[in-house]
């Protein structure tokens, strides 16, 4: 065989391999071309660095032109632009320097950069190629802004992707549908409802509003849960000539999910075989979630059956919707059949499955079966502070006092209370313990009002009023104020506990010109009538009467 007839199909070989992105092959081809004596030609070379392009290996690539540059063979715009491209997929300072270096670049090379960056979501870089074109005396055309502002979608860069559309229109260069759709992508992503709704409209006044426009928009409503709007979209793409498809009407079903209106989202499933559509995980998803957040737990199971039916499979955020609906339902043994279905179908619960599941169970202050799933949550090595408040009220609720206050220390251990004392300590203040207030005061590093309240709440309920009183003391050496809820709770502890006690705290809380309410009178009255002197509740009975209260006490 001849052998440029021989180089030409070993080029060809590279072509084929470059289409599926077998870099590996092509680079082998090329390098065995040596011991069939034949020598590489910079079509061949071209051809295999297209493979790396589009595999993304832009180191090879590199290598490769640096090869072809060490052979003396004459590299073209077409050997520069595939590498650039590569690089631009990858590591984009190393494609700028790359275009830098290029001696004969022209503006398919800098089109080349762009259209990497656009893939590849590097909207900064995109910008800085405008701006190294504008430097060189050269002007950017309509396929260089598009891959600039398309750059712009994925990190919902709007501002930038608008700024390039605006130098686009002054510059009238000739562009279509797709600039605007780029710019609409980036404005739905960065949740700019109101963006994409003028260039959608736009669009419509041009007569080039495509599919692709009217589903952006109805998703960037989707995402501000603007569902009136959402489905005005949606009747206008079914009055004009274009073909609805299911991911528009799953946009209109998420919009109507996020605006709680769970009638609509049904209606718009039901609608899609009418459409002529086939419904997708994503839209019986959307339209259990409109239900859950509406407590519609038998129209929720109703679309779990039917999404069975219709051969998808559910998934972790199928069965978290249904479970979280069975939990706002009360309906404890519903939810725990749910769960356990997930794991006969191999399906995973998340941290979201795990607390609607407990927090289910703790509605109906079944215990074990909540500190079952905790377990099993704590085993998939997932905490979550929603999950241990939940089971520790159900223990609560199932007067189990020493569970509560273990799972109490747990919290501690694997320090989940910071910032999320308030979720906890309800809990602690229903177990009713006064040791529970001591956990609190002994381990707790940094307390604020809400645990200093919640802890003296704990121990007025079971009547330890020595208690209050050293965590009264403990607030004074504090610089947090005692609110209106500290004076209250202290003041029916220390009820019987000897009037003495009572009037200093009285006397303090006179002091620190606190409010009081109703519910602070009434303790103070109970106080004072254990030594009869009406005397030390007139400043009290002022304060209530200028507040308007005094005929409620």
């Amino acid at each position: 065989m001849e052998p440029e007839r021989e180089l030409r199909r070993c080029t060809s070989a590279c072509s084929a391999c470059g289409r599926r992105s077998r870099w590996t092959e092509a680079l082998w081809l090329l390098w065995q071309l040596p011991s069939r004596n034949l020598r590489a030609n910079v079509i061949t070379c071209n051809a295999a660095l297209d493979a790396c392009e589009k595999a993304t290996r832009w180191q090879h690539g590199a290598e490769m032109l640096a090869a072809m540059q060490g052979r003396q063979l004459q590299e073209n715009v077409v050997s520069h632009s595939s590498v650039i491209s590569a690089c631009a997929k990858g590591q984009w300072p190393q494609a700028c320097s790359a275009l830098l270096r290029a001696a004969d670049w022209n503006i398919y090379t800098f089109n080349s950069v762009a259209n990497g960056f656009a893939q590849a979501g590097r909207w900064h870089a995109a910008g800085l190629l405008l701006s190294m074109l504008r430097a060189y005396s050269a002007e950017p055309d309509i396929v260089t802004y598009n891959a600039a502002i398309s750059a712009c979608e994925d990190e919902g860069a709007w501002r930038e992707a608008l700024q390039h559309l605006a130098v686009l229109r002054l510059r009238r260069l000739r562009w279509g549908a797709r600039s605007k759709n780029a710019a609409l992508a980036a404005a739905e992503k960065g949740l700019q409802w109101q963006w994409a709704l003028l260039l959608l409209e736009d669009l419509q006044i041009q007569n080039v509003a495509d599919i692709v426009s009217y589903s952006s928009s109805c998703s960037a409503l989707a995402r501000c849960g603007r569902w009136q709007l959402a489905l005005g979209i949606l009747r206008q793409l079914e009055e004009s000539d274009i073909q609805c498809d299911v991911m528009t009407c799953n946009a209109a079903i998420s919009a109507c999910e996020k605006g709680g209106r769970w009638q609509h989202a049904v209606s718009l499933l039901s609608q899609l075989q009418d459409r002529k559509l086939r419904a997708t995980l994503v839209s019986y998803n959307a339209a259990i979630s409109a239900c859950e957040k509406r407590k519609q737990l038998h129209v929720a199971l109703r679309l779990l059956s039917a999404l069975q039916d219709s051969r998808l499979t559910p998934d972790v955020v199928s069965y978290s919707a249904v479970i979280s609906a069975c939990e706002k339902a009360g309906q404890w043994q519903q939810a725990l059949a749910l769960f356990e279905e997930m794991h006969q179908r191999s399906v995973a619960p998340n941290v979201v499955a795990f607390s609607a599941a407990i927090s289910a169970c703790e509605a109906r202050g079944q215990w074990s079966q909540a500190l079952l799933l905790l377990r099993q949550l704590q085993g998939a090595r997932v905490l979550s502070v929603i999950a241990f408040s939940s089971a520790i009220s159900a223990c609560q609720k199932g007067e189990e006092w020493q569970r509560a206050l273990q799972l109490l220390k747990e919290m501690h251990h694997e320090k989940l209370r910071r910032g999320h004392f308030s979720l906890w300590a309800p809990a602690m203040l229903a177990a009713g313990r006064w040791y529970a207030s001591m956990l609190f005061r002994l381990e707790l590093a940094q307390p604020n009002i809400v645990a200093f309240n919640a802890a003296i709440s704990a121990c007025e309920t079971c009547r330890q009023w020595q208690q209050v009183l050293l965590l009264m003391e403990e607030l004074s050496a504090t610089s947090i104020p005692g609110t209106t809820v500290t004076y209250t709770s202290a003041l029916s502890a220390l009820v019987g506990a000897g009037w003495s006690h009572g009037l200093r705290l009285l006397e303090k809380f006179r002091n620190q010109r606190v409010e009081g309410n109703v519910l602070t009178c009434e303790a103070a009255c109970r106080l004072v009538a254990q030594r009869r002197d009406a005397r030390q509740l007139l400043p009290l009975l002022g304060q209530m009467q200028r507040k308007g209260l005094a005929s409620m006490t």
